[in-house]
């Protein structure tokens, strides 16, 4: 049985003091705290066998290799890849959304068609490629509409999907980093089959899916099978592992042309006679350089570390995330602030979001209210985020930029306690408003 309590004691950042007081974490969305086994991990890389995989023969380098290939064998069983050489291992998400970006063939008129609230990371490469080749980028909103309660509509994003023309990418964020709203495997499933159905293969019509899995990943099950996905990205930042490691999933891992970095480590040999290199297969071909070795190794500890808590994290992150909701709606109700998403705290996952709007024109409470709210904050060592959170259009255009925008996003280790103590801290400050 999940017990949060037992829970914390693996995580050595939260048994420090910060003026008498505790850690109060509440930036999950941004990055997780690393567990003691994932450090354990990192440090033992370090003290007993500090060398690089890939190319060296001595027994420390072996060490590495056999360790690396349990790291993308336990990676491909947590989201249930169907072999291992489908794992990429990159930088972050970011770099992994702009890997198979990067590497993909593309010609002038293709349409990717991305959703209204992603990451910047699923649209500036999009963007780019629009200037450098010609392709389209058709946005597509979750309803129908810019409702700040908007839900995923499956009807009418395929709608959308079958009155466009020359799509070849669908690049979705499984799970909002805005305000937690994901997109039911289900459905991920029904956009795939439609993707990849015969009929569309037979116009040469058919089309890739990729998923931005940073914020579903750690905090859900995941079977890219099940979806029939082609691409995944996520960050193993955001689950309890080392920052500088990401994974890119490709269910046909040589499908890309290039790479998005050649060099070191992709090539199987080079020529001075003008002849072209002779790339290596996946996954080596993609990770170019010198590799984050004790990153590598630490996903592993980091998957097994979820692997038996995974199916109860949503709950726990759903009772906490239920005691923030219910102390905002009165406010909501109100008018004093709006919360993002759906109302349903069921419905946003780990994340609460809410904005409070300018009493007057001339009145910035983006800035006024996020520095009363830090400086209150601090005196709790209580730590989230604030601003746009790299959804610049939406929040900036559609919402607002006086706006003040929170982010509370939790995880495994947060407690009711804390979500009680955020909810005091908003109350003092809200109720000035009120």
């Amino acid at each position: 049985m999940f017990d949060v309590d037992i829970v914390r004691r693996d995580f050595p950042a939260l048994a420090t003091e910060r003026n008498g007081r505790p850690p109060v974490y509440l930036d999950n969305a941004c990055a997780t705290i690393p567990c003691r086994q994932v450090i354990d991990t990192m440090n033992e890389y370090s003290l007993q066998y500090p060398s690089c995989g890939e190319r060296s023969l001595h027994y420390w380098g072996k060490k590495v290799d056999d360790e690396v290939a349990r790291a993308r064998d336990a990676i491909a069983r947590f989201i249930n890849a169907s072999h291992p050489d489908q794992i990429i291992f990159t930088k972050n998400t970011t770099e992994s959304l702009n890997l198979v970006a990067r590497g993909l063939h593309w010609e002038k008129g293709d349409v990717v068609v991305t959703g209204d609230r992603e990451h910047n990371s699923n649209r500036t490469m999009w963007d780019d490629l629009a200037k450098e080749i010609g392709i389209k980028r058709k946005v597509v909103t979750r309803d129908g509409t810019q409702s700040p309660h908007a839900e995923f509509n499956v009807d009418h994003f395929l709608g959308e999907l079958k009155a466009t023309s020359n799509i070849k990418m669908v690049s979705l964020a499984m799970s909002s980093n805005l305000d937690g709203c994901f997109i039911r495997a289900a459905d991920i499933r029904k956009i795939c089959d439609y993707a990849h159905s015969e009929a569309l293969q037979d116009e040469l019509q058919d089309f890739y899916v990729m998923l931005d899995g940073a914020q579903f990943v750690p905090h859900k099950p995941v079977d890219v099978q099940a979806m029939d996905v082609d691409f995944m990205a996520f960050s193993i930042h955001k689950m309890c592992g080392p920052t500088g490691l990401g994974v890119c999933y490709m269910k046909d891992p040589d499908i890309l042309e290039r790479s998005l970095i050649s060099g070191g480590g992709t090539v199987a040999n080079t020529f001075d006679d003008g002849r072209q290199p002779i790339y290596l297969r996946a996954p080596h071909k993609y990770e170019a350089g010198l590799q984050h070795w004790a990153g590598i190794l630490a996903a592993r500890s980091a998957v097994h570390y979820l692997e038996d808590k995974i199916e109860d994290i949503p709950a726990h992150e759903r009772r906490l995330n239920e005691i923030v909701t219910e102390a905002l709606l009165p406010y909501h109700e109100n008018e004093v602030l709006t919360i993002l998403g759906p109302l349903d705290p069921a419905k946003r996952g780990s994340v609460c979001t809410f904005e409070v709007h300018p009493q007057h024109e001339r009145e910035d409470m983006g800035r006024f209210f996020i520095e009363t709210v830090m400086n209150a904050a601090d005196g709790y060592n209580m730590m989230f985020r604030a601003g746009d959170f790299c959804v610049s259009p939406y929040c900036r255009q559609i919402r607002g930029e006086k706006v003040a925008r929170i982010r509370l996003s939790f995880y495994l280790y947060n407690t009711e306690e804390e979500s009680r103590l955020a909810v005091e801290m908003f109350r003092k400050i809200l109720d000035e408003r009120a």
